[in-house]
């Protein structure tokens, strides 16, 4: 009994930590979103692809591409497409999906086009970061065009059509228009109007009464509930991803587990897999910052970001840079709301970053990239407008502009190589913060121009008009408050700021990383604004190219940088030291034994290989190490080595490594029975 134990135990033992060890790294299948109708109200329709006859439909029945809704007098319906967008269809409503495509390996990649025969259509679409991606809404009038945006589109009984934003911005074109630029864009906050034959009327401001009619009122509380319903299921998705974290004792086991979980999946499952645990270490990293480990979060992104360098040079770098883009695009909602007060604006910053990096052999596709940045911070001035904080808003839409006129300039000579699509959606999205960057200006204003107030007055005989004694009489004009409270803040003395500090992060960085310059103004009371985007820079050697606030590394070694910012006809001037480190080069292979060099006749040996870097780092690449018997005695197979039997003598191996075109060799030297 007591010898069955022994023999059973070890393998109980080792069959226990097998399934811990493959469990760190097993993550649940997720299931694939698609096109779904919800019946809101009773009288709705469906027809499917080729057919002719309509149905009943049945709530949470799945549709598609081909499919047409139709909703009676008292029906309502909702269609979601992929949890990235839906659209809420009014009484007496017709429209077909001509297009609901969503990429597998991507889900936030997606094409869906809604063709609206007549009636109202209410769309909530959430940001796509694709240059290939859309959601477009069409009439017969016109086609609106969004990346990310709330707004509402009629088609009425004489062909006439109008398109109402409430948040963000819509690129419209005549139905019909093949021209490579859009008619308008749209911002948040009007209405535009069109007739049957797509010509375009004047745009005006949504009025109160438009915002407090019924449909306007239910849609936006709807935007709200499905923004934060799909916020939660992504949430949930991520966090059933889980695993030991960065700072766990057991990270390094994770890894190992993982490598063997994508050695043993291929095609599109391991693309998947490698995916879900990029994005895991991500939302790894924005834990630790909101646990306040903020400092521990720096480094291990910048060692995650190093690996990413590394394998975008490796022999699938495409493959790697779309998989890191799509990890990427899973966690970014967790920080799109961070402001520059926010612990994790930093992080998001770096994930822009990483994101434009990623884009660099694609030039349509980094100038999309660049326009998505303007427009997240866009999105921060909307938040700081309904925080009252008008000074750090207008200096964001000043480095908004500036950032939008670069775009512009720099985009000439690139639009010749696009295709048509490409520079359509890239004059659309110019077009489109263009307006939003507009819209935003005169929201500040507004709030920082001095209310006007009405005064009534009975002198000389003139009845006070507020009592009504005097209908003959025009009404008084109404001033109508801004959006924000009457009381608001004075404009920003530009003068009042004493001095500037600078800095940057990462530093030291590796040459062709990039790097962020944070520039700092400080007023007599103490407070502080962030004028990064409006400071220019300077640097002593050239070592790196700067582009705004932000350097990328060209050549190891020391200097400064010296950021400056006018401040009234005064130039304030701080400076910073960078060092730049060469960059990580595989330089040697050492090989080792596991029973070390002396052996015993008889006693075979593991072989292990680790290869050494620049900068001091190493790890085991045993399985992709050739090894050979140079001289001696015994053999090799795989990385076993096999003095034989009853044999005395002396062995030397040798190991073969390569990475990224760059081969190097080991050796070790073995004695046995002596």
């Amino acid at each position: 009994m007591k010898k069955w134990l022994l023999i059973i135990t070890p393998l109980v033992l080792l069959a226990m930590f097998g399934v811990w060890f493959w469990s760190l790294a097993s993550v649940p299948d997720e299931d694939a979103r698609s096109v779904t109708l919800t019946v809101e109200e009773t009288g709705v329709h469906v027809r499917q692809p080729g057919l002719t006859n309509w149905e009943a439909a049945k709530s949470g029945m799945e549709i598609g591409e081909g499919w047409s809704v139709r909703t009676d007098k008292s029906g309502l319906a909702t269609i979601e497409f992929f949890g990235q967008g839906e659209s809420r269809m009014g009484h007496q409503t017709e429209v077909a999906i001509t297009a609901a495509m969503v990429d597998e390996l991507n889900p936030s990649s997606a094409n869906i086009e809604v063709e609206v025969g007549a009636g109202r259509v209410w769309s909530r679409v959430l940001k796509l970061f694709d240059l290939d991606s859309s959601y477009s809404v069409r009439t017969s009038a016109v086609v609106a065009t969004v990346r990310g945006t709330a707004f509402d589109v009629t088609a009425n009984a004489d062909g006439s059509s109008e398109i109402i934003v409430n948040e963000s911005a819509v690129d419209v074109q005549p139905a019909g228009d093949t021209a490579e630029e859009p008619s308008a864009a749209i911002a948040e906050g009007f209405a535009l109007s069109f007739g049957a034959d797509g010509r375009m009327g004047e745009a005006r401001e949504i009025s109160d009464d438009m915002k407090r009619d019924d449909w306007y009122r239910r849609n936006t509380e709807s935007d709200e509930a499905f923004a934060a319903r799909e916020r939660e299921q992504r949430l949930k998705a991520l966090r059933s991803l889980d695993g030991p974290r960065t700072d766990s004792i057991v990270s390094g086991m994770a890894k190992l587990s993982e490598q063997m979980h994508l050695a043993l999946n291929k095609g599109n499952e391991r693309e998947i897999l490698a995916q879900r645990y990029l994005a895991r270490r991500y939302l790894h990293l924005i834990d630790l910052v909101e646990q306040g480990k903020a400092g521990m979060a720096a480094q291990e992104f910048a060692k995650l970001e190093n690996y990413i360098r590394t394998e975008l040079r490796g022999p699938e770098s495409e493959a790697e840079r779309q998989r890191i883009r799509a990890a990427l695009k899973r966690i970014s909602f967790l920080v799109e709301d961070a402001d520059p007060d926010s612990p994790l604006f930093a992080f998001k910053q770096r994930i822009e970053n990483l994101t434009e990096a990623l884009t660099e052999s694609n030039e349509g596709s980094a100038v999309f990239v660049r326009l998505l940045a303007l427009d997240a911070r866009l999105d921060e001035v909307r938040r700081l407008l309904s925080h009252r904080s008008y000074d750090e808003a207008g200096m964001t839409l000043d480095g908004v502009k500036n950032g939008i006129e670069n775009v512009i300039r720099e985009v000439k000579p690139v639009l010749p190589r696009l295709t048509s699509d490409e520079r359509r959606t890239i004059h659309g999205k110019i077009s489109a913060v263009t307006a939003r960057e507009k819209a935003m200006r005169k929201r500040l204003e507004a709030a920082l121009a001095p209310v006007e107030e009405t005064a009534t007055s009975t002198e000389d005989g003139i009845e006070d008009r507020a009592n009504g004694d005097d209908p003959s009489t025009e009404p008084a004009p109404v001033v109508t408050p801004p959006d924000e409270p009457p009381t608001v803040e004075p404009p920003v003395d530009h003068r009042a700021f004493e001095s500037i500090s600078v800095s940057i992060q990462p530093n030291p960085l590796k040459v062709g990383e990039t790097a962020n310059l944070t520039v700092i103004a400080r007023r007599a009371d103490g407070s502080e604004v962030n004028v990064s985007t409006l400071s220019t820079f300077e640097i002593q050697h050239p070592i790196g190219t700067l582009n705004g606030p932000r350097i990328t590394a060209t050549r190891a070694g020391n200097t400064m940088i010296t950021a400056h910012y006018e401040d009234d006809g005064y130039t304030h001037s701080a400076s910073v030291s960078i060092n730049v480190e060469s960059e990580v080069v595989l330089e040697s292979l050492r090989i080792t034994s596991s029973a070390g060099t002396s052996l015993s006749p008889g006693q075979g040996t593991n072989l292990i290989a680790e290869a050494v870097y620049s900068n001091a780092y190493s790890k085991v690449v045993t399985a992709q190490t050739s090894f050979v018997l140079a001289s001696g005695i015994g053999s090799v197979s795989d990385a076993t080595y096999d003095p034989g039997k009853d044999q005395a003598g002396e062995a030397m191996i040798t190991g073969t490594f390569t990475e990224n075109g760059a081969t190097v060799e080991g050796a070790v030297s073995l004695t046995i029975g002596r």
